[in-house]
Order: structure tokens, then sequence, then C-alpha cells
């Protein structure tokens, strides 16, 4: 079967000749130079500089290089970024949004609090709320935050230092600022519903003993113990005998 010829013009000095039948016919087709000579003073003619693709953005207008992708692709590049790729978009994109107007689109009107009625109804946060119920708004170029409390420093003003907000209404994803009060650590856990708040208010034991300061000892771990109640079990523990019914009154 008889191979096609090829002809082609060398680019370096303009000769017409014809590509070497070893090769594919693609490779004779995309042959540029008639010889290794002539490429390589092609070559040192045209720097790398120069033979770089530029294209120009089809959105903005700014004449770029592309830096990836095949030379055909470089060739064909029509966006100089994902933004302007995406040009539709990309106003709505760059429009800046000011915190107060995004943050009150998330805030709804809720009902009056059943823990305290006396209270103005709550301001309920309905966008993203964290695993512990409280709900989180996004900053400007700050980061993520308490939504109860940009609301606080929002409308009132800063938390004062070393104090934290205690939600008086016992609903955390609440963002009325009439409904948070600086108070300390200690004081904000001990106005939980934890356990561990739950046994820091008691005043009496499981027994009746009162947790005065004659009849109250602390444990390792902070909590409080009975003297009372661990002097009656050391004593049952010495006997070998009794029941749960012969501790002190």
């Amino acid at each position: 079967m008889a191979v096609p010829q090829i002809i082609r013009t060398c680019e370096q000095c303009g000769i017409v000749f014809a590509p070497s039948t070893a090769q594919s016919i693609a490779q004779r087709k995309r042959q540029r130079f008639c010889s290794a000579n002539c490429r390589k003073q092609w070559r040192r003619e045209h720097p790398p500089a120069t033979r770089r693709i530029r294209r120009t953005c089809e959105w903005c207008g700014i004449e770029f290089a592309p830096k990836t992708g095949s030379v055909y692709a470089r060739q064909n590049q029509r966006f100089c970024s994902y933004l302007c790729s995406n040009g539709r978009t990309r106003e709505t994109y760059r429009t800046f949004v000011p915190d107060a107007d995004r943050f009150w689109e998330k805030a709804e009107h809720g009902t009056i609090p059943a823990y305290r009625p006396d209270l103005a109804p709550c301001w309920q946060w309905t966008a993203f709320i964290n695993n512990d119920g409280y709900g989180i708004f996004g900053v400007y170029q700050a980061g993520p935050i308490g939504a109860h409390r940009w609301a606080y420093r929002y409308l009132i003003g800063e938390v004062p230092p070393g104090l934290e907000l205690d939600h008086l209404c016992r609903n955390r994803a609440c963002v009325n600022p009439l409904h948070l009060e600086p108070v300390t650590k200690r004081e904000n856990v001990l106005r939980g519903m934890s356990s561990f708040a739950q046994k820091a208010r008691q005043t009496h034991c499981k027994r009746g003993h009162p947790f005065d300061e004659a009849n109250t000892r602390r444990v390792k771990n902070g909590l409080r113990a009975c003297r009372a109640c661990a002097l009656a079990s050391q004593r049952q523990r010495t006997r070998g005998a009794g029941s749960p019914n012969t501790f002190p009154p």
C-alpha cells in the first residue's frame, strides 16, 4: 500500500520538504522544521518568554498567560480565573452585605419563655445551631461567633472582661439581648441544669443532713461530702452489721 506523501514548509529557513515516511501521518503533519539545525536555530531566536501563549479574558478583558493544561487547552482558554469563568455570579459573589443585614434575616420573634413569663418574647435564631444549642453567626473578616454574643455587642456593648452571658430565658438559641446577663463563669454554671449545678445548689444531703460548715468536707474532685453519713458508714463497717436505716437523723 502506497504511503501518502505530505509536504511541509520549514518555519526557520522556508524550504519545502517532505517529512520522513518512518514517522506516522500525524507526526509528519505536525513537523515544523526540515532538520534539527533549523529547530535549534529557531529556539535560539525565539526565547521561551516570546513563545508563551497569551490570551485575553472574555469577562474582565485582562491579558493573561495560561499556566496549566495542554497547548490546545491553553490556546483556547477563555477566562483568566475561576471568578471570571462564572461571570454571571461574580458580581453577586463580590457584593458586600453588612453583618447586621445578614444577622436580622436569620432571627425571628418567638414566644414568651415558660421559665420566665415576666420576660419579653425570645428572638429565635433560625440559622446554624451547634451541638450545645447555641446559634452561630459568621462575622465578616472575623469568623464564627455566638449569635447571642454578637447581638449583645451590637445592641448593648462589649461583655465585661472575665464575664460571660447567661440566658435568663433558658433558651440557648435566643438572641434577645434583654434575655442576656453578664455573670461569672461560676454563677453561670450554678444557674444551669447540669448534674454538677444541681448538686452545688443542694443544701442537704440525700439523708437530710445539712451542708453547713461543721458537717461538710471537700473531696478531691471538688464535691461536698456529708460528715454524718461518712461517720455512720464507718461505724457500720467497724461493727460488721447494721442496716441503712441506722444512720443518724
